[in-house]
This record gives structure tokens, sequence and C-alpha cells, in this order.
């Protein structure tokens, strides 16, 4: 193509769509559509685009294994509260958001562990 299809606005893609009759259904395709079928319809080799390397998980910064029973729950979440209080103390906002998200978390938990005992019963 003379112009880089990419760059075109979605009117124009479309536009650029109809003019090739094995393409349907243009006005209800998106942006990545249009492009992909104006490629295919026209013979132009289809641009991959590059893999995405993911960075290497750390070991050490993997989640905690969820807890297996409500009292341990409930055990985890009496310990959060006395940090919670001792972070209330000292001031220390970071600490606190950390362990309000945590103990709103494990609540979750708890209730869940409660919904599916009281439906297996």
């Amino acid at each position: 193509m003379e112009k880089d299809i990419e760059k075109l606005t979605v009117p124009e893609l479309r536009e650029e769509a109809k003019k090739h009759p094995e393409i349907t259904g243009v006005t209800a395709m998106k942006k990545a559509e249009l492009i992909e079928a104006i490629r295919e319809a026209s013979g132009e080799p289809k641009k991959e685009k590059p893999k995405k390397v993911e960075p290497k998980k750390d070991k050490k910064a993997t989640k905690e294994k969820p807890l297996k029973s409500k009292t341990d729950i409930k055990r985890e979440l009496r310990d959060l509260k006395a940090q919670k209080q001792k972070a209330l103390e000292n001031k220390d906002k970071k600490a606190l958001k950390s362990l309000k998200n945590r103990i709103k978390k494990l609540k979750r938990m708890t209730k869940r562990l409660g919904n599916a005992i009281s439906r297996s019963s």
C-alpha cells in the first residue's frame, strides 16, 4: 500500500476495506481487525508483534500459601489487628494501609469458607 495502514484512522481503514469486495462486516470491525483483513485481502505479509520478555520471578516474592482452616485465618487476623494497632500508634501510614488490605482479604476468606461449609451441609 502507499500508506502505512497502521497510521490510518478507523474511518479511513473502513474506506480502504470497502475497496476489497471479499471483506464483509466492515462497520462492525475494530481497528486491529480492519488492519488484519486489509492485509489479508491485499496479500501483504502479516506483521507479527515482538514477544514480550517477562522478568524472572524472585523466589522470595512469591505469595504465601493460603491458610487452610477458618481458625488459622482468625488467628492470623488477631495478629494483624495487633500489628495494625501498633502502626496506628506509630503513625505509619504505609504499614497501616498494607495491614488493612491483608485484614480485608482474610475477612473475605473466612466468609467464603463459611459459605462453602454452609452449602455443603
